[in-house]
């Protein structure tokens, strides 16, 4: 699935880079590299995620004799399709038998995900508007399925790393108010590190 906004990063004119972080990231060269570059260019980057995906099934095949068993293995989470409406009811379920205080007291690391999730959510069309249909579909392929099939578990761990999310408040934070952002996210990280190491169910 990431093959598909890889492909279109590759194959659309508002794949150029656009705003100061992607800037920074990228880099100058790699911007303005694709004007003089064939059509590899573009293949190489749509084809890598396949090509990925066929070693590790090489190598797991020569470990199981299958070499599609790590789509069968996730099977073993439990994890099952739930649909979009489920990621309504569900949490409107708990906030109408609960409240909101208690909910964040019945399910604190579950409010966590939950909160990164819609973060995501809501960034997703301003990073598609700033960056193009191709960084906006890296956002939404990487986000969906997961949300799909496991509600808010681990949203924490999947949105951490969906960079264009972060490129688009580093390009919308004044400067003058970045190192509140900074303390904010640092706080957050040594939090999320202290219930990590003491074996709390964070993920």
């Amino acid at each position: 699935m990431l093959a598909l906004p890889l492909a279109v990063l590759a194959l659309s004119a508002s794949s150029r880079v656009r705003g100061t972080a992607l800037r920074w990231l990228l880099g100058e060269r790699l911007q303005h590299a694709p004007r003089n570059a064939g059509t590899a260019w573009y293949l190489a980057p749509v084809l890598a995620p396949v090509a990925g995906m066929l070693a590790y099934s090489a190598y797991v095949y020569t470990v199981t004799g299958a070499p599609f068993a790590w789509v069968s293995a996730q099977g073993g989470w439990g994890r099952e399709y739930s649909g979009l409406s489920a990621l309504v009811t569900g949490p409107y379920a708990r906030l109408q038998y609960r409240g909101v205080l208690g909910v964040i007291r019945a399910w604190p690391f579950d409010t966590f995900n939950a909160m990164a999730g819609l973060f995501a959510v809501v960034g997703l069309w301003p990073v598609t508007r700033r960056y193009g249909l191709g960084l906006g579909a890296f956002v939404a392929v990487n986000l969906l399925p997961p949300m799909l099939v496991g509600g808010s578990v681990a949203l924490g761990r999947y949105t951490s790393v969906l960079f264009p999310l972060f490129c688009w408040i580093a390009d919308s934070v004044p400067p003058d108010r970045r190192q509140y952002w900074l303390g904010a996210f640092g706080v957050g990280q040594g939090l999320a590190a202290c219930l990590f190491f003491t074996w709390r169910p964070l993920f």
